[in-house]
């Protein structure tokens, strides 16, 4: 038996078998008697809680045999998509992805050729289809509305650099959330040059570039004899996006409740002998608007500062479900006292054994600009002008101790 079952003459109303034959047990023939392309025979239907499918779609139309679809099936099968989300999208409301963006004209054609901006957007790589000059307007665009040092300079550490993301904010947190982890620990932040040139000529040698030795990451002295030093850990509040705990979970970052219930169990700051909060309260607690409580943040930052700890803050710019927006003006001028106080404004961090040495903050301030970031900047602009009679919290690079933003395109501008 051929495992052909798509196409033949006997099975045109159905897409994987002969017409009232479940496409289960026709593909469950095939495997046994073979014939055909090796595949492995399902071990049952679907369940149908998993595989449930949307009005206007049936399921089998989109369950494709090793073989493909047909050009009818396929065509099929599209217009039951097409009909579903053109139906969903005249009524969605709710989430904040903007449905209303003309962007097949001119741009169609795109969906036919392979880009890859693989890398840094300001290094050339081998991949030379890319659009990696358009990237650069973009991030400089945005680094413009952020109040950014810009362009890039390489030969400036105070200029910006950033990418534009693949999949959004969760990408972007982790990203953030990674270089707050590298520069609080003590891990080495300058290049090697001449291993980096070392690198690049091994590479189109078709050599293999990680033989070459660059500067390693290092594991710097506990500081002033205090082992908790490089250990940094994160505040965020509790309105803040459950992918933020998974992204702090995965580069072994630890929250300050987790911290404090292992080490502080009875000290909770906020409430004395009580379990420690998971996050930072909002404002009106859970049913309030769900910006991040200032006060709440600086008694728990002082609580960890005074142990010496760097602190990594996790700011929210529009909060996926309440739309908050945290004030990141004023919880700066409201920590910055305390990182003075403890040592954590200005430090010194060097390699062992090593020439290399840098003064660093104490702490690093991310926000999260999900939603907000994108648009608030012309929610300003139309302020000043006396278009609107207010506007958000600054969350900018405006705040000299504000290190890390990070955005998602796919919301407000609507970006596929």
């Amino acid at each position: 038996m051929s495992i052909d079952v798509v196409g033949s003459e006997n099975n045109e109303n159905t897409p994987f078998g002969p017409e009232g034959k479940p496409w289960i047990e026709t593909l469950a023939e095939a495997a046994q008697n073979g014939g055909g392309p090796l595949i492995s025979a399902p071990t049952g239907e679907p369940p149908a809680d998993e595989y449930k499918c949307p009005e206007r779609t049936e399921l089998r139309s989109f369950q494709v045999p090793s073989i493909g679809l047909t050009e009818e099936q396929r065509a099929a099968a599209l217009e039951q998509i097409k009909a579903h989300h053109h139906h969903r999208e005249e009524f969605f409301l709710g989430f904040q992805a903007n449905q209303d963006f003309p962007h097949l004209e001119g741009l169609e054609e795109y969906l036919q050729c392979q880009l890859n901006n693989l890398g840094d957007p300001f290094k050339e790589g081998s991949f030379g289809l890319n659009t990696k000059w358009l990237e650069r307007s973009v991030l400089d665009y945005y680094a413009s509305l952020w109040n950014a040092r810009w362009p890039h300079d390489p030969k400036d550490p105070e200029s910006y650099w950033g990418y534009v993301l693949s999949m959004g904010s969760t990408e972007g947190n982790l990203y953030g959330l990674w270089n707050a982890r590298e520069y609080l620990s003590g891990g080495a932040l300058l290049e090697d040059a001449e291993a980096e040139e070392k690198a690049r000529k091994a590479s189109l040698a078709s050599d293999r570039p990680h033989q070459v030795r660059q500067r390693p990451i290092f594991s710097p002295p506990a500081h002033g004899g205090n082992p908790k030093a490089f250990k940094p850990v994160m505040f965020c509040s509790q309105d803040t996006h459950y992918s933020v705990r998974k992204a702090a979970h995965m580069l072994n970052i630890r929250t300050f409740a987790e911290v404090g219930e292992e080490f502080y169990p009875q000290q909770n700051p906020l409430n004395a002998g009580e379990p420690w909060p998971d996050g930072v309260p909002t404002t009106d607690g859970h049913e309030g608007p769900g910006s991040i409580d200032v006060d709440a943040l600086e008694t728990l930052v002082e609580f960890f500062a005074r142990e010496g700890y760097p602190i990594l803050v996790f700011f929210n710019y529009g909060t996926t479900f309440k739309g908050a927006y945290d004030d990141v003006e004023k919880a700066d001028r409201r920590l910055l006292p305390i990182f003075e106080r403890h040592g954590l404004l200005e430090r010194d961090v060097r390699s062992s054994g090593s020439p290399y040495r840098d003064k660093r903050n104490g702490f690093w301030f991310h926000v999260d600009g999900a939603l907000g970031a994108a648009y608030m900047p012309f929610v300003e602009m139309a302020y000043k002008e006396g278009k609107l009679p207010g506007k958000g919290p600054k969350f900018d690079f405006r705040l000299p101790y504000v290190h890390s933003i990070a955005m998602s395109g796919h919301k407000w501008i609507g970006a596929p």
